[in-house]
């Protein structure tokens, strides 16, 4: 009767105390099979004494949770994280188009353009009366020539506050075509007194649209020590002043541009480094900040090279020519990864078939080492190894070196396990790992693990179910922010 008593003025303590120890012992226990989950190295071919003094480490998550894994020879090692919010995945997964996430920033680049004063221009007019009576005019403006704008953004985000500042500054570079092939439409209203009542303009229409150096804004920019630099991703289309540039300061985001024939610059830029277009077939690919320099890829003349800059003096320290091939090979894909003083890149060129006339696209992956100021090739692979019905899927995940081998990391589909499905993101994956010397290919796996099966509810609707589908990347259990490191051994 006591403990009755003593249950009766204590039950709610009592409760609190028993929940919470269910609780606790559901999450240990849901925690213990979550680590429990498939994730193994399956060796495909070449010798696994490769990867002897290496351990491979990275993440399999979705939005909700991840699997931290670090893998050394047959050893596995794994931990689980539950997230909290979407800044607690790892940092590749939260990659957005044109930006890069730089401490509380999100920093992101794109080209405008604007007709050049020193054009030529055709005017046309059009006029018209809309549904509520108000007359209005269209005039289009026809010009042979566009100035080139590079347009940055930076998004602050602090606590709950968030702030965007921008950047819009000419370079000196334009586009000339031999027709009118740029051209600019404005539509005015008017009421029945002919007072302007409102104006609407357009962008520049190009057809066709100028290639850049790649579809990726990413690449136009880095930052090294805290400062944002950045290029202009042109091709041999692109005429005029070109360079590498340090952001001084973004202009306050309720600047006006003006009219699209009548830019202005908004924002302070310092130029490092002042090039030439014409008189050359320059491409440039991108830059990136290796060992406190800034390297430019490019292009040049049927050469794929690299240039490395001081930062603050805008010196040419030392260039080096990858290998050879012509422009028209190269097809606007970059990859690039940067890791102390060594930089990775992987590029797309096309290869015309000699049977079927048809053209097949490989990739080139490069590394190379800045040490002491000289830049020098370590490893060049003129395609990955795939096996017959291997396809990459969309990129490369990682390029990284690490006791003198270089790791390549990708995601792959292969042609019989198709399944026919309209959405590409519900086909079957696997996660390989390439191992290479200069161009000898020591060692091929796959990173098993049973992330598959989160698609098979979602393609089990698809086949019963004629209409669209929607679904966020992040829903998917994927591995992420892989590397490879040395082997410490005590």
């Amino acid at each position: 009767m006591a403990g009755m008593k003593y249950f009766n003025a204590n039950r709610f303590p009592i409760l609190l105390l028993l929940c919470l120890v269910i609780l606790s012992a559901g999450f240990a226990g849901f925690r213990h099979e979550s680590v429990k989950g498939t994730l193994y190295l399956k060796d495909i071919s070449g010798d696994p004494s490769a990867l002897k003094d290496v351990v491979i480490s990275g993440i399999l998550q979705d939005m909700h949770h991840g699997i931290k894994f670090d893998i050394h020879g047959e050893r596995v090692k794994k931990s689980f994280r539950f997230y909290e919010n979407n800044g607690d995945m790892a940092a590749d997964m939260q990659t957005l188009g044109n930006a890069i996430r730089y401490n509380e920033n999100l920093i992101s680049y794109q080209e405008d353009y604007a007709i050049s004063p020193k054009a030529r221009i055709e005017v046309t007019a059009t006029h018209g009366e809309d549904e509520h009576g108000l007359k209005w005019t269209e005039t289009t403006k026809a010009a042979d020539m566009a100035d080139v704008y590079v347009s940055m953004s930076n998004h602050s985000y602090t606590g709950k506050k968030t702030g965007i500042e921008r950047l819009f500054f000419y370079t000196g570079s334009y586009i000339k075509s031999e027709g009118l092939d740029f051209k600019l439409s404005e539509k005015r209203y008017f009421n029945e007194d002919d007072h302007l009542v409102s104006r609407s303009e357009g962008s520049i229409e190009m057809i066709p649209r100028p290639h850049i150096g790649t579809s990726d804004g990413r690449h136009a920019f880095t930052i090294l020590d805290g400062e944002i630099y950045f290029t202009l991703l042109s091709t041999p289309d692109y005429k005029g002043e070109s360079g590498i540039f340090k952001v001084e300061e973004f202009a306050d985001s309720g600047f006006w541009l003006g009219s699209q024939d009548s830019r202005g610059q908004y924002g302070r830029v310092k130029t490092v480094v002042s090039f030439s277009l014409d008189d050359r077939e320059l491409t440039v690919l991108g830059l990136k900040a290796v060992k406190g320099k800034l390297v430019l890829i490019i292009l040049e003349d049927g050469m794929l090279s690299l240039q490395a800059y001081d930062p603050d003096s805008g010196e040419l320290i030392d260039k080096l020519d990858v290998m050879s091939f012509d422009n028209y090979e190269y097809v606007g894909f970059l990859q690039s990864f940067a890791q102390e003083n060594q930089l990775n890149i992987c590029i797309k060129v096309t290869e015309v078939n000699s049977d079927s006339e048809e053209k097949d696209t490989s990739l080139l992956i490069a590394g190379v080492k800045l040490e002491e100021d000289n830049l020098s090739l370590l490893h060049l692979i003129e395609g990955l190894d795939l096996d017959k019905g291997e396809n990459i899927f969309y990129n490369l995940e990682q390029i990284t070196e690490t006791k003198g081998k270089l790791f390549v990391f990708t995601y792959v589909r292969r042609e019989e396990e198709m399944l026919g499905m309209p959405y590409d993101i519900l086909e079957p994956m696997h996660y390989l790992m390439f191992v290479y010397q200069n161009d000898n290919l020591l060692y091929k796996g796959e990173l098993v693990t049973d992330a598959d099966e989160d698609y098979i509810a979602d393609r089990e609707r698809i086949q019963t179910y004629s209409g669209g589908y929607s679904s966020s990347y992040y829903e998917y259990r994927m591995i992420k922010a892989i590397e490879v490191r040395e082997e410490i051994i005590p």
